[in-house]
């Protein structure tokens, strides 16, 4: 009997603690961003990309470099003559020809080097964005978990008071409080271990997204999969693409 007692009081607990936050509404609070700003964030403040688009300009600037005529050389020499006033000065001009579709051919190459660097800044931004996307969501989780510990935590507080009031009433057997706080113990031990979680993956997602470690950072968000846009077989056309 004290056992059944014991297991309806826990009973009641999570059930209190569930409509509690079934009921709950997220509070719109300033500063808040989603997954998709951050997102963005990341994709133009990433160091990794910031290198990666230099190296970008850096090949524009050789393209037009490219497309340059070669510039004609002037040699200037000179040499005394020891054994009377006569001195030799000489002078040399020379003006490179692009001969053979030379010039052609630096523009192709520096034309071909732009869209190497494009397309490994597009494929960089891509996995970028899914990196982001899905450490999102383990933070999104780890909040989900810490809120429902929290929330689980206060309604177990409030049952230990009921059951010690009981016990001090002869209502209730000293083993009913001694199981409830047990139960207490392991959820605040629970609560620290997900809040140590949800400080190493924010610290991880502000990394991914080039913010700096002590920047603030309260995301909010869905952990449920958006739709999807395109079938298999549009899928692997663009892949292969």
């Amino acid at each position: 009997m004290q056992r059944q007692s014991v297991m309806m009081i826990m009973l009641l607990i999570g059930l209190l603690a569930g409509a509690r936050l079934a009921c709950a509404q997220p509070a719109s609070a300033p500063g808040l961003v989603t997954v998709d700003q951050v997102v963005v964030r990341a994709v133009a403040d990433n160091p990794e990309l910031r290198a990666m688009r230099a190296e970008v300009d850096a090949a524009r600037g050789r393209l037009l470099q490219a497309g340059l005529r070669p510039n004609p050389m002037l040699d200037l020499g000179g040499q005394a003559n020891a054994s009377g006033p006569d001195n030799n000065v000489t002078v040399g001009l020379s003006i490179p020809l692009d001969l053979n579709g030379r010039q052609a051919g630096r523009v192709g190459v520096a034309e071909r080097e732009i869209d190497m660097k494009q397309a490994q800044v597009s494929d960089r931004e891509r996995r970028l964005a899914g990196e982001v996307r899905l450490k999102a969501g383990d933070l999104l989780a780890a909040q989900r978990n810490l809120n429902f510990t929290e929330e689980l935590l206060g309604t177990n507080h409030q049952g230990l008071s009921l059951v010690r009031d009981r016990v001090q009433q002869g209502a209730a057997p000293v083993l009913d409080e001694s199981l409830v706080l047990v139960e207490v113990n392991r959820l605040e031990a629970s609560l620290s271990i997900l809040k140590s979680r949800v400080e190493v993956v924010a610290l991880q997602l502000r990394l991914l997204a080039g913010m700096s470690p002590d920047e603030p950072l309260a995301l909010q968000g869905e952990l449920a999969p958006g739709p999807l846009t395109r079938d298999r077989t549009q899928a692997l056309a663009q892949a292969l693409a």
